[in-house]
């Protein structure tokens, strides 16, 4: 998926609902947060609010969903949506 620093583990909640079907809450390390949301086991959309100018694209390597805010990236594992889990990273890239 390309270069950048390399990923931090960071807290995160999630509310499933079945079926693939979860939104999950990342706390980024600066405090604030961002909601992912997915559904039937993909990633369908985020939180966006006015300030957010980036693009959502979703890349999944094997079990893993690579997630791309603008700068932000999300590395979800699969099981976070689908049965308990507790990892979760994030990164974010600086131009």
């Amino acid at each position: 998926m390309g270069t950048g620093s390399p990923t931090r583990p960071c807290e995160f909640g999630v509310v499933r609902r079945g079926r693939g079907t979860a939104d999950v809450t990342v706390f980024r390390p600066n405090r604030s947060r961002r909601v992912i949301y997915f559904q039937n086991g993909r990633a369908v959309g985020y939180d966006q609010g006015q300030a957010d100018k980036g693009t959502f694209r979703v890349f999944k390597e094997s079990d893993l969903y690579i997630i791309f805010v603008g700068t932000e990236r999300y590395e979800i594992p699969e099981s976070v949506v689908f049965e308990r889990e507790s990892k979760c990273s994030i990164i974010t890239y600086i131009h």
